[in-house]
């Protein structure tokens, strides 16, 4: 599914963080954070070829619970998904 889901750290990074690295470096520096990281927030739009845009934002952490948005078609669904139980609330459009 081609787009433009991106997973980000927070504000006050310095710019010239991978100023000199090479491409493989920095996947390799990205793929450590990931792992040692607790939870990630996920905001994005992806789009499939033949399909509408979708817009996430979904907060997960290391125990595999998550909750966040789901938008498409202009209608919006919270999702939440909690010791092995989903929930999903859609607005009327949904």
């Amino acid at each position: 599914m081609p787009g433009g889901l991106t997973a980000c750290g927070g504000s006050g990074g310095d710019d010239d963080a991978f100023k000199g690295k090479s491409a493989d470096e920095v996947a390799a520096r990205a793929v450590k954070a990931t792992r040692q990281a607790d939870s990630m927030h996920l905001r994005g739009s992806p789009r499939q070829e033949a399909g509408e845009p979708l817009a996430l934002d979904i907060a997960v952490d290391s125990e595999k619970n998550c909750e966040g948005t789901v938008k498409q078609q202009g209608a919006t669904a919270q999702v939440r998904h909690k010791s092995a139980t989903l929930y999903l609330k859609g607005d009327e459009k949904y």
